[in-house]
């Protein structure tokens, strides 16, 4: 909203994320009572399609478009007793929107959120940006000015099966013995693998990946550091397994041993609660070189609270990381 010098009165409705969970419900509701102190009619739609996980943002941005076009937000789907806080919001009957405006919130895994601001103009037009996925590689691009590397990047691969932190090669057949081998040789990096073992190998990859970058210094805290994902191959090849997994055994829903990763941007969230860093998690897809090197030296020009850039690239064969200083 301060991005778009607008006040929360200028927002006709908000489809919030909305899943119907107890915390998620709980800490969304007293989020959206701090920003909008007047009646603001409130809406998930996940009660009408379901949870479509890495769809969920464009989907919601294409139901709160025709909502605005219509006017009017329809009822909240399976809605009995809103939750407490949410009596105001929500409604079981359909909703006039008084106004052109409205803000479609999502809550990511790993605390990687979004809102998006959607206007009805005065003519219905449609831009579309489409970028490709860069070619693997590209984390070896560094931010053009302010920013100088930390020694040399750490690189996981799988058709190798090395791990390789400068100067140093870890030889390993899987990724649990890589980090048994990991932990064995940097106790002193404090690091939460509790969900290792379910992780799916991009995942994986992050986690190892980014532990290796931060024991190759000769000191490491997770404060000041900012977290980027660049580029990759996203999660489509886990996705493809998983759904493999579902059919193979014939039930409704996949295992829950199973935890598969829908957006290009949950390895790098999950890394950063591996390594405990609380700063800007974010992730980037780009089409060149430069404008790789842009994004990064612009990102935290005026924050001096961030003071080094871990940069991590995950492909279903490899691991790309990197680190820049001030």
């Amino acid at each position: 909203l301060k991005r778009a010098n607008l006040n929360p009165d200028d927002i006709s409705a908000v489809i919030g994320h909305g899943t119907g969970t107890i915390h998620n419900d709980a800490s969304e509701i007293a989020a959206l009572k701090q920003v909008f102190q007047k009646l603001t009619p409130l809406i998930s739609i996940k009660g009408n399609i379901g949870h479509t996980l890495g769809a969920t943002g464009v989907l919601q941005i294409v139901y709160g478009i025709e909502f605005l076009r219509r006017g009017s937000l329809p009822p909240q789907a399976g809605l009995s007793t809103p939750a407490e806080g949410a009596e105001n919001f929500v409604s079981a009957e359909a909703q006039t929107l008084r106004g052109q405006r409205l803000l479609s919130v999502n809550v990511g895994f790993g605390g990687l959120n979004s809102t998006v601001l959607l206007e009805l103009g005065a003519q219905a037009s449609c831009l579309c940006l489409c970028v490709q996925p860069a070619q693997s590689g590209l984390n070896t691009t560094m931010p053009t000015t302010g920013w100088k590397p930390v020694l040399h990047e750490t690189i996981i691969s799988l058709l190798d099966q090395t791990a390789t932190v400068g100067s140093k090669t870890i030889h390993f057949t899987s990724l649990p013995e890589l980090k048994d081998a990991i932990c064995a040789e940097f106790p002193h990096i404090q690091a939460d693998l509790s969900d290792f073992r379910r992780a799916a190998d991009n995942v994986r990859l992050a986690q190892l990946g980014c532990i290796l970058r931060a024991a190759s210094l000769p000191q490491w805290s997770p404060e000041g550091t900012a977290l980027i994902g660049l580029n990759g191959d996203g999660s489509a090849h886990n996705d493809r397994l998983f759904w493999n997994d579902f059919v193979s055994h014939g039930r409704d829903c996949g295992r829950a041993s199973l935890f598969v990763p829908t957006l290009p941007s949950i390895p790098v969230c999950e890394a950063a609660i591996t390594l405990g860093i609380r700063g800007p998690v974010r992730y980037l897809m780009t089409d060149s070189e430069e404008q790789t090197s842009e994004l990064l030296s612009d990102m935290f020009r005026s924050d001096e609270t961030i003071r080094q850039i871990m940069t991590v690239e995950i492909t279903s064969t490899n691991a790309i990381i990197n680190l820049f200083s001030r």
